[in-house]
């Protein structure tokens, strides 16, 4: 798998889509100095950061077309039910991008996305996600889009 440094990116803005950012932003960003316009999960709990104890929010350019795992919203780092929720809504918007057409899932407690979406995310959340660091970082599209695809 290709290698590439996903904390270069982080200072892209948070309100560029994934198309013009050329890929998934994630970051943290203290609540008093967010971005304004950018596109913030609602949902997600903003809490303090253990090593500053600053008030942070995780904020991304993802979408968020379905939650399964995790009420609280979007997280990454590890390999919980918030990176597992956010993988998810990656390969979604991944399949729905390249126009993938296939049986939905409608077992989720908000939203709808692909059965291979389902199928797909864990593993991606262990590969794309859960290894990013906690601060933030970026996913590239063409290094995720490629992975999918490899597995339609």
């Amino acid at each position: 798998m290709l290698e590439l440094d996903c904390t270069q990116y982080t200072d892209v803005p948070l309100g560029v889509s994934v198309e013009d950012a050329h890929g998934f932003i994630l970051r943290r960003e203290r609540a008093q100095t967010m971005v304004p316009g950018a596109s913030i999960d609602r949902r997600i709990v903003a809490g303090p950061d253990l090593r500053t104890g600053e008030v942070v929010v995780a904020m991304t350019n993802v979408p968020h077309y379905v939650e399964w795992h995790s009420p609280s919203g979007y997280e990454w780092g590890y390999g919980g039910s918030g990176p597992a929720d956010l993988a998810l809504n990656i390969v979604e918007y991944i399949l729905r991008h390249i126009g993938f057409e296939g049986q939905q899932w409608a077992e989720a407690r908000r939203g709808g996305c692909f059965s291979k979406a389902v199928f797909l995310h864990q593993e991606f959340k262990w590969l794309f996600v859960a290894t990013l660091p906690r601060s933030g970082g970026f996913v590239f599209y063409e290094v995720a889009e490629a992975w999918v695809k490899s597995r339609l």
